[in-house]
Order: structure tokens, then C-alpha cells, then sequence
């Protein structure tokens, strides 16, 4: 693909509401928007590669954490949405849409799509995020399995973060939610 069709795929790139979101240019000189810029190059110059959409739509969800606007999440959609369509047993397809439904509080289907994602590719990653969609509708149990097994995949601050924060909400703090103790890795 030569780089005057890159442009055209990467204009036309989503044809729905949002068209264009995926190019979307942040104006501030931050490093993460000039790294979003970068990866909106990246993309009309080499093509579509789902891991430069997925990095692309991963930079616009911390843009709309930044900022505190959702209107950032547009582009997060586009990319997933193209993903979706194109890759979509791609296990960084499944993660970004799961999380991006959860978003819009769209919480079956994100279930349903993180436990497609765990039986695919069952990263502390995506327990982590089943873990979070379970702890939005009250499935505290459920909640508890998946970050105590993140913890078990891959130990980081990230999954210890969100079993203290089940503890805390259950006002179980040093006791363990669910016989989980959070504390440490399980030997299993």
C-alpha cells in the first residue's frame, strides 16, 4: 500500500457517525498528544496494523482521562470499532471493547466479551477487566476470583489495587473479601 492509499484508508478509515475520530489531533504539546500524533502518522503511512489502532485508541482513552472529556473516546471507539470488524478474535480487539462497553455502562455485553477474552487469552489484563465489570454490577464474588487470579497471573500494583479497593468496599480491610486475602499470590 503506497502512501497515497494509506491516506485514503486512513481518511475513510470508519465510515459511521464518527468517520474521522481516529483522526482526531490533539493540539497540546504533551507527550501523550504528540505520541497520539505520532501514531496518526504511523497509521497513514504503514496501513492498518491492529496494534497501532489499539495503541492509538489506548492513548485517546488516557486523553479522555486527561482532559476529563469524553469526547476523546470517540476516537477510542472508531479504532475498536475497526478492530472489531477486522480482528476481531485479536485478544487487543476483545480488551478494548470490553472496556469501552463498559464505559457506556453497556455491562452483559462487556461480561460476555471479557469472558470470551479470558477463555482466548486469559491475561492478568483481562482478568483485571472482568474482575471490574463483576465489581460494577455487584458480582462481589466474581469480582474477588478475577483479581485474586490477575494477582496469581502476574502480581503488579494494578491488581493489588483493585483487591484492596473490593476490601475496602466491603469494609473487610485485613480480613479478605471472599476468603481472598489480597496479601499475597496464591502457590496454585
Amino acid at each position: 500500500m503506497n502512501v497515497e492509499s494509506n491516506l485514503v484508508f486512513a481518511h475513510s478509515l470508519f465510515e459511521h457517525d464518527m468517520s474521522d475520530a481516529h483522526l482526531i489531533k490533539p493540539t497540546g504539546n504533551s507527550d501523550l498528544d504528540q505520541s497520539i500524533r505520532t501514531m496518526q502518522q504511523k497509521i497513514v503511512d504503514e496501513g492498518e496494523i491492529p496494534q497501532y489502532l489499539e495503541a492509538l485508541a489506548w492513548m485517546f482513552v488516557s486523553k479522555s482521562k486527561e482532559t476529563q472529556s469524553d469526547g476523546w473516546l470517540n476516537g477510542a471507539h472508531a479504532c475498536s470499532d475497526r478492530l472489531m470488524t477486522k480482528w476481531s478474535t485479536y485478544s487487543g480487539s476483545l480488551l478494548l471493547e470490553s472496556y469501552l462497553l463498559l464505559q457506556e455502562h453497556r455491562f452483559s455485553e462487556a461480561l460476555e466479551l471479557a469472558g470470551e477474552l479470558l477463555k482466548r487469552d486469559p491475561t492478568a489484563q483481562a482478568h483485571m477487566i472482568y474482575g471490574d465489570i463483576a465489581f460494577d454490577i455487584g458480582r462481589l464474588e466474581l469480582a474477588a476470583d478475577a483479581y485474586q487470579q490477575a494477582m496469581n497471573t502476574k502480581p503488579s500494583a494494578e491488581a493489588y489495587m483493585r483487591g484492596a479497593n473490593l476490601n475496602w468496599v466491603l469494609g473487610e480491610w485485613g480480613q479478605g473479601a471472599f476468603n481472598h486475602p489480597f496479601s499475597q499470590v496464591d502457590d496454585q
